[in-house]
């Protein structure tokens, strides 16, 4: 198995395609200080964790929005895909706080008030 292929793996349902996980992979390189390339072949042993952060920074960017309301403002997102992100960063010692918020953010309608 090659490294793109686990970081397939690793966000699946979601489908990403190589640039995504090409770069996303270049990114946590950097972080861990790991050199490795898409095409190498995966080493559990001792790339797991980089492969673990590639598939977060890929993730990461699916966490946009499922739905959205104008009437009474509303904002719908995948909260299974925020559980993938945090067990991913939990087994793998990967700080989750940069990834998911923990805060929770309310955005009411004031028009009402004018």
């Amino acid at each position: 198995m090659t490294n793109l292929e686990a970081i397939r793996v690793e966000v699946k349902p979601y489908e990403a395609d190589a640039l995504d996980c090409e770069k996303a992979l270049s990114g946590a390189c950097k972080r861990t200080g790991v050199k490795i390339g898409i095409a190498d072949e995966f080493d559990a042993d001792d790339n797991e964790k980089t492969i673990a952060l590639a598939a977060v920074l890929v993730l990461y960017k699916y966490l946009t929005l499922s739905s959205e309301k104008e009437g009474e403002w509303a904002q719908g997102y995948h909260n299974n895909l925020k559980e993938r992100i945090k067990a991913l960063c939990s087994i793998n010692d990967l700080d989750v706080s940069e990834f998911v918020s923990s805060d929770i953010i309310t955005i009411s309608d004031g028009s009402n008030r004018f």
